[in-house]
């Protein structure tokens, strides 16, 4: 990702842009960590169920929708962030979507502004895939990462048990497991 950092927003915008930066200097579609990989896919979906049924309820919601937009659609990112995405990130149309709902998610969270009964921040899982090396892609009803599998409906989502621990180590310790 190219273009200067924007300036002048919140601490915990400048410290997910700076994480965005990292992601962009990582090779793409590491084969490696396809468990781990489908786990985090799965558990971003799980998440976005959640805020679907519990606070939004919207019927027509997209699966990558702006979470925080439908939950403060008077809260925007800054000018500066949005332009610096827009000019800086290059993998994917998806993939600008997710960074940029994480972004705006982000403030939300800086403004206190998230309410209670969610399944917490939907797109972390997402972030910590791409900081592991793997960029996501949709096609024709199907989520690509390393692989592809058919995106759930909303119930079987919702009620998916949980990824609590998205940490490196228990994430690495999927990938080994058979």
């Amino acid at each position: 990702m190219s273009g200067s950092m924007p300036q002048g927003v919140t601490p915990a915008l400048d410290r997910e842009v700076r994480r965005i930066q990292e992601i962009s200097r990582l090779p793409d579609q590491n084969v490696e960590r396809t468990r781990s990989t489908f786990a985090l896919v799965k558990e971003y979906l799980r998440r976005v169920a959640s805020w679907r049924f519990d606070i939004i309820r919207n019927n027509d919601m997209d699966r990558f929708a702006d979470i925080a937009g439908l939950i403060r659609p008077d809260l925007d990112l800054p000018v500066a962030v949005t332009k610096w995405l827009e000019e800086s990130v290059t993998p994917s149309y998806l993939s600008l979507r997710i960074l940029r709902g994480h972004l705006h998610w982000t403030l939300l969270q800086s403004r206190d502004a998230v309410p209670l009964g969610g399944a917490g921040d939907p797109f972390e899982p997402l972030i910590v895939a791409m900081e592991r090396g793997n960029h996501l892609r949709t096609d024709l009803g199907w989520i690509i990462a390393v692989y592809s599998f058919r995106q759930s409906n909303w119930t079987e989502l919702y009620v998916a048990t949980p990824l609590p621990d998205l940490s490196g180590g228990r994430l690495d310790q999927l990938d080994t497991e058979t």
